[in-house]
């Protein structure tokens, strides 16, 4: 779900915000990939935990 939704929100960003570089967009889809693994690795552990204590 979290990679769906930064999918969403580098759609839907006006171009008047977006670099000319194409050298950095790749830096960029990378740290989206990267912090959506982290988030959707925390919301794993969080609804493990919930689990535990319910």
């Amino acid at each position: 779900m979290s990679m769906v939704t930064l999918a969403l929100f580098f759609y839907f960003i006006p171009v008047n915000y977006r670099e000319e570089v194409r050298e950095k967009d790749l830096k960029k889809i990378i740290n989206a990939i990267i912090l959506s693994i982290k988030i959707l690795s925390f919301e794993i552990a969080l609804f493990g935990f919930f689990r535990i204590l319910f």
